[in-house]
């Protein structure tokens, strides 16, 4: 079709035809641009294929052959079927057999063209191959080469379309659908960054053979270079990944930057000043030091509420570095203002434990809050929202109640959103717009984030960071206890309850039910609370034991916890629901069942549950049921460190960004080609190159930049209003 555009329908490209483009669609491919940015999985090296007849004296070799499949047949016995076959080319014929071989039965037949990579022996009637690899080939299949050898891209393929005929469709098309790839940058600016053509990248993103040179458009199909070392391939996926790693980097930092100067220069905030008299008074609602820590970031954040520009600020600290203080006192100086502050929790359980700290320090203050979730009645939710929009009220601790339609503030200047992580964008965005006016925002995470991922998830917020913890925390002891030690370590907490402890339970599902295909052995670890709860009776039940979790309405929850906090119970057998806002001092060991499946920042906030009284010493247990090595190394570094930002290097590196904080599902970006820890020097690079463009050229309006813009807004358009929500 002569007005190929990226955007034309797949169909049309050549070897797709209708009944093919809609297999393609299942993969997501319906437009030309997805087809060229469809890339592959990994890239496998493929021996050359040989005649039969070549291969006569190579007894003992691997290689590679290619023929019609002939005198298919089944033998053997019903428990150790057997798979028998001749494979013939146009110079020989060779005996195949695959045994334990009942899942050919549907893939393997008759007359099918067959590729085979395996190793050669002499059998009683010849030469003949055993268990080989094969590769089924369809008309329009790239078979193995004639000569040489050769890096085959892998897709990710589908129930009616192979890798291989993918790889097929793209080296066809390719030569029509890179020139309709446009590079925004000239070759000047390529080459002091040391950066690809886009068209290049691309390319050898899909066959890093392809050369520099401008392919034909009437080629059939994408000519590759020949004899290529495998350390010259690396390179060149490398140097192709990192241009479109470049581009990602460069789009993702112009919006924030975009965002940013914005928000700067069309939003106007109420203007709360602190003087020393405003912040003594609230300082001395404290019953205690602050940390230097609390101090540095009490200052920075007065400064900003000092402002007429909106705060849109990070607090983040380790578990038990005083992020409640902090954010109470941002709260306090609007109050101080005559406006009003809201704190938004992602539970009723941490909302509450905000509420009753706030209590506790505001006791005989002219303050006036109230809390706001949706288990309170339907008359009291009425109250609060009716004081909230006269302005009686001046500050409100909540859950997501606080976005529902009846919400309204008469003067909002200060939001504070707690483990913001657990919320998505558009949620937290929702909270500024209930509110009138823009207010100053602090969001707080219990999870230290990495210096990688704060310029990109987090790129748009100023970070304060609590790297302090409070006096008097006492030393946790982490353990990891393999299934060898499963047994002992319950001994130990029993002995540990047995002279004054208290313990946490923490499993990884509430019920069996919740995960229909892990049937759990009896033997194994139990990994569902409930289950976890019946099984631990005896050998607990006498120091009285507890279940919390989830799907439990709020009063039982409230219940176990107040009778844990209480001691009438010693063991609480729960889910992560108590990990944040449950804060109870005399809580001085820690079973994590499952271990395996949690994160190790995750496993570090659970951690922090314990180890917060009078004790001197806390311990913290690990048990898994996996046996290996690896997790046994990945769960030991947190044996070796309470150091929260070490772990979350640790677990960035090994979980990635969306697994690590859960943001992949709760609205935050996902990057395709940038690796976080790697590529750290090129976010910073990108984020100065974007963050002075803007400076200079706030709309990218200037003559060369049009492609640019189009580009940031086709990616980030749609939600630039929201990226530093």
């Amino acid at each position: 079709m002569p007005d190929l555009r990226l955007d034309s329908p797949v169909q049309f490209l050549k070897g797709v035809g209708p009944a093919r483009a809609e297999v393609l669609a299942g993969l997501g491919i319906r437009t030309a641009g997805d087809l060229l940015f469809y890339f592959p999985r990994d890239l496998a090296r493929r021996p050359a294929r040989e005649p039969i007849e070549a291969v006569r004296s190579r007894a003992g070799q691997d290689v590679t052959l290619g023929g019609v499949l002939e005198r298919a047949r089944w033998g053997g016995r019903p428990y150790r079927p057997v798979f028998s076959a001749r494979v013939a080319d146009n110079t020989g014929a060779i005996d195949v057999v695959w045994f334990n071989a009942s899942w050919l039965r549907d893939k393997l037949n008759e007359g099918d063209r067959v590729v085979l990579t395996g190793r050669l022996r002499r059998g009683s009637r010849g030469l003949e191959m055993n268990n080989p690899k094969f590769q089924i080939l369809t008309g329009d299949d790239d078979p193995a080469p004639a000569e040489g050898e050769a890096w085959e891209p892998v897709y990710p393929a589908g129930a009616e379309i192979t890798s291989n005929q993918l790889r097929s469709l793209l080296r066809r098309n390719l030569p029509r659908l890179l020139p309709l790839v446009v590079d925004p940058h000239d070759a000047g600016y390529l080459a002091d960054r040391k950066l690809l053509d886009r068209r290049l990248a691309v390319g050898r993103l899909h066959f890093p053979a392809m050369p520099a040179t401008p392919i034909s458009l009437s080629a059939a199909e994408l000519p590759l270079e020949p004899d290529l070392s495998a350390e010259e391939i690396s390179a060149r996926r490398a140097a192709a990944r990192h241009r479109l790693a470049w581009d990602e980097a460069l789009l993702f930092q112009l919006a924030l930057a975009m965002r940013r100067r914005a928000r700067q220069t069309q939003l106007a905030a109420p203007a709360l000043p602190c003087d020393g008299r405003v912040r003594d008074r609230i300082l001395s609602r404290f019953p205690f030091e602050l940390t230097g820590a609390q101090r540095r970031a009490i200052d920075q954040i007065a400064a900003d509420l000092a402002q007429q520009v909106p705060m849109n600020r990070l607090l983040q600290g380790d578990v038990g570095s005083g992020k409640t203080v902090v954010a109470l006192f941002a709260a306090l100086v609007a109050v101080a203002n005559k406006c009003q502050a809201a704190i938004m929790a992602p539970t009723e359980i941490l909302a509450a434990q905000h509420h009753d700290r706030i209590a506790q320090y505001l006791r005989g203050s002219r303050v006036r809050w109230a809390m706001l979730t949706g288990s309170l009645t339907a008359a009291a939710r009425r109250d609060v929202h009716a004081r909230l929009a006269a302005g009686d009220l001046d500050l409100v601790v909540g859950t997501t109640a606080l976005l529902s339609e009846g919400v309204r503030f008469a003067r909002l200047a200060v939001a504070v959103i707690d483990e913001q992580h657990k919320f998505g964008v558009y949620q937290r965005s929702d909270l500024r717009r209930h509110a009138g006016p823009a207010p100053h925002t602090l969001v707080m995470t219990a999870t230290p984030i990495p210096r990688s991922l704060a310029l990109t998830v987090f790129g748009d917020l100023a970070v304060s960071t609590l790297d302090e913890l409070p006096p008097g925390r006492g030393r946790i002891d982490t353990r990891v206890a393999t299934p060898a030690n499963h047994a002992a370590a319950f001994d130990f907490i029993a002995q540990r309850l047995a002279a004054g402890g208290q313990a946490y339970v923490v499993c990884p599902r509430v019920s069996p039910t919740d995960d229909p295909d892990a049937e759990e052995d009896p033997a194994a670890l139990t990994l569902s609370a409930e289950r976890a709860f019946d099984r631990l009776k005896p050998r607990f039940s006498r120091f009285g034991m507890a279940l919390v979790h989830g799907q439990m309405d709020r009063a039982r929850q409230q219940a176990a916890l107040a009778d844990f906090a209480a001691g009438r119970v010693r063991v609480l057998v729960a889910t992560t629901v108590i990990e944040v806002g449950v804060d109870v001092p005399a809580a001085n060991i820690m079973a994590v069942l499952g271990a395996e499946r949690f994160g190790l920042a995750q496993l570090h906030q659970l951690r922090g549950r314990i180890g917060r009284g009078e004790a001197e010493r806390s311990y913290c247990l690990l048990l898994t049921d996996a046996d290996d090595e690896s997790a046994a190394a990945r769960l030991g570094i947190l044996e070796k460190t309470r150091d929260g930002f070490r772990i979350a290097e640790a677990d960035l590196a090994q979980r990635g960004p969306g697994r690590m904080l859960g943001v992949a599902q709760h609205g935050q970006t996902e990057f395709r080609y940038i690796e976080l820890v790697r590529d750290l020097p090129m976010i910073r690079a990108a984020r100065r190159e974007a963050f002075a463009t803007i400076a200079a050229d706030p709309t990218l309006a200037a003559p060369g930049r049009a492609i640019l813009r189009r580009e940031l807004m086709k990616t980030h358009g749609a939600t630039m209003d929201l990226v530093d929500a």
